[in-house]
């Protein structure tokens, strides 16, 4: 039952990001892309978010924190809530026209997170391949306010590692209020969702494109 919980948790905080973020693509690009860019809302979102911390964070402010990652979630959602209501005659109409297609994503998305998630739970260890590092430096970020954060494996130092999908990984358990022992197969889960309507939403847009069924403005 738990683990029902905690997928649940994962899905509506993804669908608030998805309907703030996506809704957003929408009213940018649904002259541009069949989908109105709707496939990429909750990596848009995340990155919104993810990025403002990063240089935030960066800047020694302390928003590397779960009050921090919450403060600048809610600005977002505010900012993005006021542009939507400003143009929610717009939005509507579209969603009344190209709903199939945003429903064909969301259940992609739906699908690929708890296949992944289904499948971590028969193998949750962390134990081989790169998992054992990249938890560390997923918990390097979690124990940082301000960046970068430290080397997990070179005291006094930080992080000189290839290391932002790490730190946007923190960021959404952060969000989602868990451990790490469970963040980190969520994240699985929810990179799996993401890949799927991801993918559809590129292989859609380009299959109307050739049609010619999307006219793309000059010089986008």
């Amino acid at each position: 039952m738990n683990d029902l919980v905690l997928i649940m948790v994962v899905w509506l905080i993804g669908l608030v990001m998805q309907l703030s973020a996506g809704l957003v693509m929408v009213r940018v690009t649904k002259d541009e892309l069949i989908d109105g860019g709707w496939g990429m809302g909750r990596m848009v979102g995340w990155l919104v978010v993810g990025l403002t911390v990063w240089f935030g964070g960066h800047m020694q402010l302390p928003v590397n924190s779960v009050v921090g990652v919450g403060v600048v979630s809610w600005l977002w959602l505010l900012l993005a809530a006021r542009w939507i209501w400003l143009g929610r005659k717009e939005v509507l109409e579209w969603l009344g026209k190209r709903w199939r297609v945003v429903m064909v994503e969301e259940v992609l998305f739906l699908a690929g997170l708890v296949f992944m998630v289904l499948v971590r739970g028969y193998n949750p260890d962390i134990l081989d391949l790169e998992k054992f590092m990249d938890m560390g430096f997923i918990n390097s970020y979690l124990r940082a306010e301000t960046l970068p954060a430290g080397d997990m494996w070179l005291a006094g130092n930080s992080i000189n590692y290839y290391s932002f999908g790490h730190f946007l990984g923190s960021v959404m358990i952060r969000l989602w209020g868990v451990e790490i022992a469970w963040g980190y197969n969520l994240l699985l889960g929810w990179l799996m969702g993401l890949v799927m309507s991801g993918a559809f939403s590129a292989v859609v847009n380009l299959a109307y494109w050739a049609r010619g069924e999307v006219k793309v403005k000059s010089g986008v």
